[in-house]
């Protein structure tokens, strides 16, 4: 991979996947999602139908891919031998209408197609992003047909509806699909994160607040979603989720309460909570304060949303706490939420707790603790999403 750009962590190492692209003009998308896969580490082949060759030329996704291109199947078997192992993953973007139609019918008249049959009968992870106009994919023939692939274990991708028409989502959102097909962990479970920054108003133009970033709960809803829980995040982020993982924003203290109270009519089989809620208020002025001399501010401590989470939530709990301090106290600390783990993270150390930079986390149980150290953030929060899923099998 000379030629690439590495990421400093890469979950996709030592993983192949194949890229198969039927005839849509979004296939112009496809270098730069090959080029992105990867920096992830992954080990990408491309396989291209005739139509998208006309579209896209093989030879930049050679370049794209550093292999060599499959647009037809000749001698060489291409449909069975760029699908080997069946840890290998198929990736079918963009997947027409009528690409669609002949998979789900059981067709196997291109590339595609044939190696869709394949990877589907050899047991291979398959996922597929639907891309064509609106109204084809509003067609109950083709939301029948994708029912019919969803049955047989096919992974669909929902499209971005934008424009009158169905188009290929982020690329983390893609990203994020294959490794979690490569190395998920638990399945049929879900994840609240509470993340981000808090506020207080102190009257209606300014707030009290701190400097989370808010990049520990954006890579700990990512790493949780790729082990295989369903996600939703309340609070903020620094910059947009991938498609499968529902955000709620919040900023207000009290918003953060009452979102939190009414999310939790929901079952959640674990709530995490990297998020920064101040722990102290103003009594806020209904008119704006005079900036032109002094005044007085009395700050009153803020209840603990933890506290109020573990009112409405039996499941897992895991809280983090940011502290400079021994980690002795850190359950006692929390005595009221008994929480069933805590993340530990401290800002008197290398690299700080602030932002995407070197990271280091004690992951904390009853019966013991692991020190996580991260290059940055996203290899951090695999590792504690990692925990969190071992403590739900």
């Amino acid at each position: 991979m000379d030629d690439i750009d590495l990421k400093d962590f890469l979950p996709l190492k030592g993983r192949k996947i194949v890229v198969a692209s039927s005839g849509s003009v979004s296939v112009y998308r496809m270098p730069d999602l090959v080029r992105d896969l990867r920096r992830e580490g992954a080990d990408v082949w491309v396989a291209m139908s005739q139509g998208a060759s006309r579209l896209v030329s093989p030879e930049l996704m050679k370049w794209a891919s550093g292999h060599n291109v499959a647009v037809e199947i000749t001698g060489d078997i291409e449909h069975i031998s760029l699908i080997e192992d069946r840890e290998d993953v198929l990736l079918i973007v963009p997947a027409t209408y009528n690409t669609i139609g002949k998979m789900s019918s059981g067709i196997a008249d291109s590339i595609v197609t044939a190696l869709f049959s394949h990877a589907l009968g050899n047991g291979n992870r398959i996922i597929a992003v639907p891309v064509m106009h609106l109204s084809m994919y509003s067609n109950p023939i083709m939301q029948r047909n994708l029912q019919m692939l969803r049955e047989m274990g096919v992974r669909i991708i929902d499209p971005i509806e934008a424009q009158g028409k169905a188009k290929i989502p982020l690329s983390a959102t893609i990203v994020d699909e294959a490794v979690r097909a490569s190395a998920s962990a638990v399945s049929g479970r879900n994840a609240l994160v509470i993340t981000g920054k808090g506020h207080a108003e102190i009257d209606p133009v300014r707030l009290i607040t701190n400097r989370s970033s808010g990049e520990t709960g954006y890579w700990l809803a990512r790493a949780l979603y790729r082990k295989g829980f369903s996600v939703t995040v309340l609070g903020s982020v620094p910059r947009e989720l991938p498609g499968q993982i529902k955000h709620i924003p919040a900023g207000d203290v009290g918003e953060f309460f009452d979102k939190a109270r009414s999310l939790l009519r929901e079952s959640y089989s674990v709530v995490t909570l990297p998020a920064a809620i101040p722990d102290f208020a103003p009594e806020r002025s209904t008119g704006k304060i005079d900036s032109t001399s002094s005044f007085e501010m009395k700050l009153n401590p803020v209840p603990k949303l933890v506290d109020e989470i573990r009112k409405h939530h039996k499941g897992l709990l895991v809280p983090f706490r940011l502290t400079s301090e021994s980690a002795d106290d850190t359950f006692r600390h929390f005595k009221t939420s008994r929480p069933d783990a805590v993340v530990l993270n401290y800002y008197d150390t290398e690299g700080g707790p602030f932002g995407d930079g070197k990271c280091r986390f004690i992951f904390l149980t009853p019966d013991g603790k692991k020190t996580i150290i991260g290059i940055n953030k996203e290899e951090a929060c695999t590792s504690i999403a990692k925990e969190i899923a071992e403590m739900v099998k």
